[in-house]
Parts: structure tokens; sequence; C-alpha cells
């Protein structure tokens, strides 16, 4: 598709001066100008969206920055939890390693230099309260970079492709309408940087002419890809035949950091994990209901990316035109790329990836996908029909996407039963997460009062261990709930005073699921004495309480779904693990009538 041919198509412009502007930046000034836009809505939401894949990932830069090494021995709070390690955890002899990919980590470390140095300079222990926020800040950042990154090179590849204004239209609906936003820019999982090299990949690839510079560039990306995320080699393998094929003058440039970083991440892999695949070859991925993964992948209510994403409908479409029209040959290679990437994830036995909001095996080929709605999208835009349709879906998934930043808590993940053990549910139309999550309620600044406590009062609040003393407290409701109709929701303030002599964290930064030595209230609702299972809440304080301080904390009940006469029992405890707790003497009990 020519530049000149997609003139003949309106793509969606602003005021005529504006688009006349922007016609004649330079792409490298555009690019940027995007970069930091996005940039800014990926930071805009002060939330921390945990997930067990990310927490050796956010901390491992500051070992390797402070420790020089890549264990992770110095973060006492993810040793032993009852007996085993987490998951995301793999121990050998005395040392802790991620079982996740370390390309990332080492990627990111630059962006912690300052951080690192700060924490060193003033003692700041990893188990204060202090280094957890700013370790959570820096995830969010350097996530935030790469997927804002991976954006930039999305632009300036399409800027080859179709015209200035519909390149900067296309690279807002990667940024903003897919789960480059509700994901990768999110916490450091490896699909932002899996993004980022595809994305870089296809900007050298898909070029005219390049230079020795170049083609070392695409190999660098290469390697990363891989050794971040292994079935990347997809489009790395791609990649290789594309320059052995067309430019081998060029391969032994392209092939050097290949060939380097495969050395390098052999000999980590063999030593740590004594596999070839490192934590990868230790779990059994696959199984053979392709079919049902890849539909899955695609359209079911609770993963599907067109579910999600329904614009993609016409990268798509885009995968069929590509083979009519002169495009370069990278991107009808990033077809086969796409292809094999949906085959392979969705013979997963755990295609839906786990808790997440919505296709998160598709975010590190979400660049593949908008290159090709250059394809399969702007050529649509002279009819009338085709654009309306293109506007709603383009909306709707940025729509969605916010409600996925914003809103959503990963509740639906949760309850009524755990996603694995219920898999099923992907499939239910009747139970969407992303209404579920919507109605969940805005919770865009739930790190606010916690930033705003850790600048305040800059005392250390370690996360250590408590005794039932230490966690006295005295209570006082600022209304009284005689009564509540059954199944119905409401919210109550409650004072809590810390009567202890020490002080409560009330942020650890790894989620109420990971959390240790983390002080919360937990609400529970008994029936003559007897605590009713499935009913209740756990809340987060929503700043440290120090000896003899006092805060209001907002408690969201849920009626029994029975009538009778109950009692509220709300008391302040410290987690232990997922699953225990120390409970403080102290608690507050009133009687609620269902109705």
């Amino acid at each position: 598709m020519s530049r000149r041919k997609d003139r003949k198509a309106r793509p969606p412009a602003g005021a005529a001066g504006a688009a006349a502007t922007v016609e004649k930046m330079g792409a490298a000034r555009v690019g940027l100008l995007i970069f930091f836009g996005l940039l800014a809505v990926y930071c805009s939401n002060l939330r921390v969206l945990t997930s067990g894949d990310s927490l050796p990932t956010r901390v491992l830069p500051f070992s390797i920055l402070r420790e020089g090494n890549l264990d992770l021995n110095e973060f006492t709070w993810e040793r032993m939890r009852s007996g085993y390690l987490p998951y995301y955890l793999r121990g050998t002899g005395e040392h802790l390693y991620s079982m996740s990919a370390i390309a990332t980590p080492i990627v990111v470390a630059p962006l912690y230099v300052v951080p690192s140095w700060l924490l060193a300079h003033y003692g700041v222990s990893y188990d204060d309260v202090r280094a957890r926020v700013l370790i959570v800040v820096m995830e969010r950042l350097a996530a935030a970079v790469l997927t804002a990154l991976s954006a930039l090179f999305v632009f300036l590849t399409l800027d080859r492709l179709v015209s200035r204004r519909w390149a900067i239209a296309l690279t807002l609906i990667y940024g903003l309408g897919t789960s480059a936003w509700s994901i990768s820019s999110q916490a450091l999982w490896p699909h932002a940087l899996g993004a980022l090299t595809l994305a870089v990949l296809s900007w050298v690839l898909s070029a005219p002419q390049r230079g020795p510079l170049s083609f070392a560039l695409a190999g660098l990306a290469a390697a990363l890809a891989v050794a971040n995320r292994p079935p990347m080699i997809v489009f790395a393998a791609l990649a290789a035949f594309t320059v052995w094929r067309s430019h081998r003058s060029r391969f032994a440039a392209f092939a050097l950091f290949p060939a380097l970083g495969g050395a390098a991440l052999l000999a980590y892999n063999f030593s740590v994990f004594n596999a070839v695949a490192g934590g990868y070859q230790r779990l059994n991925h696959f199984s053979l209901t392709v079919h049902e993964g890849v539909a899955g992948l695609l359209v079911s209510p609770n993963r599907g990316l067109l579910v999600y994403t329904p614009v993609m409908i016409f990268a798509l479409w885009g995968t069929v035109r590509v083979w009519r029209e002169q495009a370069p040959e990278w991107i009808r290679l990033l077809v086969v790329g796409l292809g094999l990437h949906l085959l392979i994830y969705g013979a997963f036995k755990e295609w839906w990836a786990g808790h997440a909001f919505g296709p998160r095996y598709f975010c590190d080929v979400l660049p593949a996908l908008t290159l090709l709605l250059a394809y399969g999208l702007v050529p649509l835009w002279r009819r009338p029909a085709w654009r309306a349709v293109a506007v709603v879906l383009a909306v709707y998934g940025v729509i969605v996407q916010a409600v996925g930043v914003y809103f959503d808590d990963g509740g639906w993940n949760r309850t009524p039963v755990a996603l694995e053990l219920e898999p099923r549910r992907v499939w239910d139309w009747s139970d969407r997460q992303i209404a579920r999550a919507a109605a969940s309620g805005f919770k865009g600044f739930e790190l606010a009062t916690v930033l705003a406590s850790v600048a305040s009062d800059p005392r250390p609040v370690l996360l250590a261990p408590l005794t039932e003393s230490d966690l006295a407290a005295e209570f006082e409701p600022r209304e009284h709930v005689p009564s509540m109709r059954r199944g119905s929701t409401r919210e109550i303030a409650v004072l809590v005073t810390n009567r202890g002599d020490k002080p409560w964290p009330s942020f650890s930064g790894e989620g109420l699921m990971y959390a240790r030595h983390l002080v919360v209230l937990v609400v529970r609702w008994l029936a003559e004495g007897v605590p009713l299972a499935g009913v209740g809440d756990v809340v987060r304080l929503p700043s440290n309480i120090a000896p003899g301080d006092t805060a209001e904390v907002v408690l969201r009940l849920t009626a029994p779904s029975h009538r009778g006469n109950y009692e509220l029992d709300v008391r302040v405890v410290q987690a232990v693990d997922g699953e225990h707790g120390v409970v403080g003497p102290n608690g507050l009990t009133f009687p609620i009538r269902v109705e």
C-alpha cells in the first residue's frame, strides 16, 4: 500500500490547521510526542495491579544494581511461607531465583540507578513501607516506559506504510484501545518488553534500506525477545530467515547478539535450573485441545481478543489483504508469526493466562496486529458504513481498557470460584468480566493516600511480625446500621485507633493474596457467633497508623442472602500468608437485622 493511495481515503482528522502542522513535523518528533503522551496516560492511575509473575521482576533490578547478582536472597519476605516457596520462585541451596525470564529486569535496570542509590544512601530497608512504595512506583514507571516505547516504534513503522494522520490514529488504537494499556503498561510482566522487541524488529525489517547498525539492532531485539519470552522464538526465526534470504551480507551483524545472548541465557538456565528453557521447562504447559484454546483466545467472552479489542477484526482481514498488496516481506511474515503464535498459546493448558483482564497472551503481538490494520482497516475507511463500524469498535476498545485500568480489582478471577478451579467460566456470557469490573467502582487513586502518607511522614514503618498486643485497637463507627436488605451493599466509615506500641504497615505492594506482615481490617458476618462462609471482606488501611494515631476506614458491607439476625465483627489482623493471620484482641461488634 503506497502512501499516495492511502491519502485518497480521508483519515480521521482534527482541525485542518493542526493536521497540516502534524504532517510537516518530523516523524521522530511526532513519535516522541506520542511516547510522552502515552507515558502520562499509563501512569495516571495510582494503583498497583499485583500478579505473582511480576513480583520477582519488580525487585530484581535493585539486586542487579546493589548486589551485582541475579538472585533474590536479600528480599527476605519472599522466603518460605508455611513451609513452601511461592510458585514464582526457585530455591537452589541458599539462593532464591525468579522462575520468570530475567531479560526484562536487566533491560529496565538503568531506570533504577537513582532509586537504588537513594535506598542505599538513606539506609532504607526493603522491609520498610517506604521501600515497598518506591519498588511499586518504579515497576509502574518501567512498564509504562517499555510500552510507550513500543508505541513509538509502531508509529515509526506505520509512518512508512500510511499517511501521517493514519499512523497517529492507528498508534493510538494500539496504545489506548488494546491490552497494551490495561496489561503491558501496568506491571512488569514480560509482555511490555515482548511487544517492544517485536515493534523494533518491524521498524528495522520493514525499511527499504538498512545499514549494519540497523541489522545489529534487529539482532538485539530478536535475542531479547527469546530471552524474555521463549515462544517469541517464532518471530526471531522469521527475522533470521528474512535477513538470510534478502540481506545475507548483513547476517553476521544480525546474528551477533543472538549468539552472545543465547550463550549467556543457556549458561544462566543450566546453572540455576539445570534445564535449557530455564523456569519454563519445569512447567507442563501443553494440552491437546488446541481448537478450544484458539477459539477462546479469539472470541471467548472473558478472554477473547475480539471481545476486548473488537477493532482487531480489521487486522484479521489485513492478514488476507497483505498477500494482495505490495506489502514489505516482513509484514507478510508477521502473518505467519501470528498464526504460529495463536497455535502455540491455543495449545496451552491455561490458554486463558491465569488471573488477568482480557487476552494477556496477545499482548506480545499487538504491534503486529496494529500494523495489519493498515491493510485491513484503512482501505475500508472510504465506505461510510465500515467507517462507522470502525469508530464504534475502536471507541469501545478504549472504554474496555479504561475499565481494566481504573476499575478492575481482579474480583472476577476469584469469585464466585477461582478461575483455575473452574476454567469454563471464561465461556460464561452471563458473567462478563468487563461488566463485573465496571460495576465494582472506580479505583484509580488507591495509592494516593499511601503516597501522601509516606511523603508527609518519613518515619520508618517495617513489615515485620507483630504480636496480638501490638494490634490492640479502639473502634468508633461513624454511623450505626441497624438493618440491611438481604444481598444489598452499602458503605460505612469506622474510626480505628492504634492502641499498641508499634506502627501498623498499610502497604506491602504484593496484594492481599501474596502479602505478609501487612495489617488489614477483617470484616465477618456472624450467625449465633459462628462466622458465615463466603461473606465478609478484607479491607486495607488507608495509610500507616502509628501508635496513638487514628484513621478513618471505609467498610463495604454486603449482607447475607438469607433473612435473620446477625452480628458484624471487625478486627485488626496482620497477614501471615494468604490464609493465616495474627488477630488483634479488640474488635467492633454490633447487631444487624437482614430483611
